[in-house]
């Protein structure tokens, strides 16, 4: 894990940190700190299958020192720290201090021409492990790249260009250019790409491609139906252009949709007392028209508004523990509990479900000049209870606007605020639903299946963030008197 976890850190600093530093101490540093990762992370992964040439060349060397019939001089006292010999050599750390004390204990004044031979091999024994560190440390940014490469297929402008002459014909003679991929948590991938057209029109474009382990709700396909749906409703969403089913484009199924700029950045429009004001008002009214939508519109987009609403949280609940348990890197009682008290205590609802979001967190909402331009990433878009969307939100809205302000917002556009039992509810379930999806994520690097820096980064703060949450929630559930019973074993279900 470790070495993986190094060459990602390593990748990111000089890919992504590196060009973007202003000062030549800063660039310095940085060159510095990539290439001491670099070392430890050929230490921690290859110098161990290293052993067996290094520590022959040392033995023969030390039978060589010790066969010459030489005068010695006395023993030196030996004042050095620890080793700093990677751990995985403790053979070659003795022996190489065996050649050291030889070495040292030599009368250099009576030296012949005969002891040369000898010496050089101690020398050639020491000069060995360099020499395989700098091999090693050679092929490391290239197997770095080509670790990336085989479990990520490359998204070219080249490829690209190709294939936007297929699907976009009015684009005579189109070019992709500019392709980059775009920052974020979360398996899915998200570029950003500009296509011209052969009169020199212009258009940036946003290409969002299947995980290699589905953590959403939806994939490509379900996201761009569900995005036709809303644009053509009114809704502040990116505009859907195309699906592309096939995996043999780019290894797994992708849609484009139009860019839309703005900033997701809070800190970069909630200075504006307008915006502050304005961007919460409309996103509560918005989510009053998403929840209330009419079921004839939820079944044009493949979902089924009739279902009772309890019984399909349940079963969603359900899915989510299957997958967990299938996938997850390592067991957590934490989130063990929680899907048992989760299964034990869904509220009941009597309304229909109504479409969420699922993910309403503020970096998925983007704003110029003071007004939303989109909400962004419905992956995990279903039918639901609104409790989740606004417990997801809660949070950050309370910084710009006081709650009862939003809600009453939310209600004045159709919406129906949640009981306090589902907001508790709806709470718990989103921090153990977060918390498996950094596990997955975490899996998906540890397996080599997606080894990038911000899985690693989920796997391991933002997991424990999320577990942490949800333990304190379960606390105060139980606090409150909640039934222990909610902790009996659930029949595992398969979906």
């Amino acid at each position: 894990m470790l070495p993986a976890l190094l060459s990602a850190i390593r990748r990111d600093l000089d890919g992504i940190v590196a060009p973007e530093l202003a000062s030549a101490e800063a660039r310095t540093t940085a060159a510095m700190i990539s290439e001491l990762l670099a070392y430890l992370t050929v230490w921690q992964r290859d110098m161990p299958g290293q052993v067996a040439p290094l520590t022959r060349s040392q033995a023969d060397a030390l039978a060589s020192l010790d066969a010459l019939d030489l005068p010695r001089t006395a023993t030196l006292e030996d004042g050095e720290l620890d080793s700093d010999i990677p751990g995985g050599l403790p053979d070659y750390d003795r022996l190489a201090r065996a050649l050291d004390r030889e070495l040292a204990t030599l009368d250099t004044a009576t030296l012949d021409a005969a002891a040369i031979p000898a010496i050089e091999k101690a020398v050639g024994a020491d000069l060995m492990l360099f020499d395989r560190e700098a091999s090693l440390l050679g092929g490391e940014r290239e197997q770095a790249s080509s670790r990336l490469a085989s479990s990520d297929p490359r998204v070219s402008a080249e490829r690209l260009t190709v294939f936007a002459r297929e699907v976009f014909p009015a684009d005579i003679g189109a070019e992709v250019s500019g392709v980059t991929r775009l920052s974020g948590f979360g398996l899915n991938d998200v570029f950003r790409l500009t296509l011209t057209s052969g009169i020199g029109r212009s258009r940036d474009l946003v290409l969002r491609r299947d995980p290699p382990i589905r953590l959403g709700t939806n994939g490509a396909a379900e996201e761009f139906r569900l995005l036709s749906l809303l644009s053509a409703a009114g809704f502040p969403v990116a505009e859907p252009l195309w699906l592309e089913a096939d995996s043999g484009v780019l290894g797994r199924p992708f849609m484009l949709s139009a860019a839309v700029e703005g900033t997701a950045d809070l800190d970069e429009w909630s200075g504006d007392e307008e915006a502050r004001a304005e961007v919460p008002l409309a996103l509560a009214r918005m989510l009053g028209r998403l929840h209330g939508l009419d079921r004839r519109v939820l079944l044009s987009a493949g979902l089924r508004p009739d279902a009772d609403p309890a019984e399909q949280l349940r079963a969603a609940i359900a899915s989510w523990r299957d997958r967990w348990l299938e996938y997850r890197p390592h067991p957590s009682p934490t989130l063990q509990a929680a899907f048992q008290w989760l299964l034990g205590h869904v509220p009941p609802r009597r309304a229909p479900a109504a479409l969420i979001h699922g993910d309403l967190d503020q970096g998925n909402v983007l704003v110029r000049d003071g007004r939303i331009a989109a909400v962004l990433d419905w992956e995990f878009a279903h039918l639901g209870d609104p409790a989740e969307d606004l417990v997801a939100c809660r949070s950050w809205i309370e910084t710009l606007l006081p709650w009862g302000e939003f809600v009453a917002a939310y209600q004045s556009a159709g919406g129906r605020p949640p009981g306090e039992e589902s907001l508790q509810f709806c709470a718990l379930w989103r921090e153990v639903r977060s918390a498996v999806c950094c596990s997955l994520a975490w899996r998906a690097f540890l397996d080599g299946t997606s080894p990038v820096l911000r899985l690693a980064y989920q796997g391991i703060p933002l997991y424990r963030r999320h577990v942490r949450e949800a333990a304190e929630q379960l606390r105060g559930l139980w606090a409150h008197g909640r039934p222990a019973t909610a902790l009996d074993p659930v029949e595992r279900t398969h979906s």
